[in-house]
């Protein structure tokens, strides 16, 4: 009988054994891929849905490495093939300042959504949109210049305007040949254009933060998936 008992009761013991917790590397494995960080100086730290990359400052102009001395911001990696949507909100990204400017260079922070070749990371290939700030001077004048962008390999459109703090919705899709873009001020309204992006099956997907020039910079980012992508709407 007593041997019974122990039997019936070391399921209830199993059950009530604590969950590990998830270590902060394993959650951001798990909610936003793989971080690339180029040195010590940079990081990505995830919390509760919320990703903030970061960098000291200086010179990290490439969304990917390049031959070039040119520094390499920071990003998440995120292998999808086939059909897929991924979608991420721009929470805020740091505005320039004027005094970071570098060598005739405007001062510039850009962070966003990107996809490229999953193992072969050519700029040349690359879609991103998301938003670019500006610090621009020139001719006796200073200004800011703060847009949402679109980034089709070395061609690049200010398709609006946008504040550091505003939260933006940006996604990329694949459906077959077809590559689409889309930003939002609430996630529910979208504009999108169609793109072109000479990439193979298997990509890689994620978020980004570069700058040219500046202090430390930021880009707080909420709520990333890549999913199967919605049917086409019928018109």
């Amino acid at each position: 009988m007593r041997h019974l008992l122990v039997l019936l009761l070391l399921p209830l013991i199993a059950a009530a054994a604590p969950v590990p917790k998830e270590k902060p590397e394993e959650r951001m494995k798990h909610l936003w891929g793989t971080a690339v960080l180029p040195d010590e100086k940079c990081s990505a730290t995830a919390d509760a849905g919320v990703l903030t990359l970061a960098s000291d400052g200086g010179w990290r102009p490439e969304l990917f490495e390049t031959t070039a001395k040119s520094g390499t911001g920071v990003r998440t990696e995120w292998p999808a093939s086939g059909d897929f949507e991924a979608t991420v909100i721009l929470v805020r990204s740091t505005e320039p300042v004027h005094a970071a400017r570098s060598d005739g260079v405007y001062a510039r922070t850009s962070a966003g959504l990107y996809v490229g070749g999953k193992g072969r990371h050519d700029v040349q290939s690359a879609v991103w949109v998301g938003r670019q700030l500006l610090a621009v001077e020139g001719k006796g004048m200073k200004y800011f210049d703060h847009a949402q962008w679109l980034q089709e390999g070395g061609r690049g459109t200010r398709v609006s305007v946008t504040t550091p703090d505003e939260a933006t919705w940006v996604r990329i899709s694949r459906r077959g040949d077809q590559w689409d873009c889309g930003w939002s001020g609430d996630g529910k309204k979208w504009a999108t254009r169609k793109v072109d992006a000479d990439l193979s099956d298997a990509v890689t997907v994620g978020v980004f933060l570069t700058h040219s020039s500046g202090p430390k910079c930021e880009a707080v980012f909420a709520d990333f998936s890549v999913v199967q992508p919605k049917p086409a709407e019928k018109k």
